[in-house]
């Protein structure tokens, strides 16, 4: 992308110099500019059907938890990918915790909300360890009662592999 841009430049800066080939270099800086508009679109257009492939329903999440230390929790979890076309390259969670009173399940103290993601290749039909460190303040966690947490998968970006399905290891 980067190197459309300085052609562009580089054609201006031509056409400038030498006025006997203004016109090709107009023709040739529209023709560039129009492919680097094309280029962005196709990007954005790529961008928004990544979230689209693989639903929430296609994950399945195994071995939660939510450790803490001294002023963040770890949240690590096996997670399955039931894709059978596409894998999973992001994966973004909103982790909820609180802070609860001892036996009572319903009186919780908001200890804190975060979005994170992470940055996983999760193949289809196979699963991967997923580990994200989450910060909701500074200064040491004072859980006074039991912490109660759970999440949420708010966003999942795939795309097709980069090595065709029957070319894996183990699949023939």
């Amino acid at each position: 992308m980067t190197l459309w841009a300085a052609a562009l430049v580089a054609g201006v800066l031509l056409g400038v110099a030498f006025p006997q080939i203004r016109r090709l270099v107009a023709i040739a800086v529209a023709a560039g500019a129009a492919v680097l508009v094309i280029m962005l679109l196709l990007g954005e257009i790529e961008d928004r059907k990544a979230v689209e492939r693989v639903s929430a329903a296609e994950l399945e999440f195994e071995d939660e938890q939510l450790i803490p230390d001294y002023s963040s929790f770890k949240f690590k979890a096996r997670v399955t990918n039931h894709s059978q076309d596409f894998e999973v390259r992001r994966l973004t969670l909103m982790v909820t915790a609180e802070d609860c009173a001892w036996p009572a399940a319903d009186d919780c103290t908001l200890i804190g909300q975060a979005e994170r993601t992470a940055y996983v290749v999760i193949a289809p039909e196979s699963s991967a360890r997923v580990s994200q460190t989450i910060y909701f303040g500074s200064g040491p966690l004072d859980i006074q009662g039991r912490l109660s947490w759970q999440y949420e998968v708010v966003e999942i970006h795939a795309a097709l592999p980069d090595v065709p399905l029957d070319h894996r290891p183990g699949r023939y």
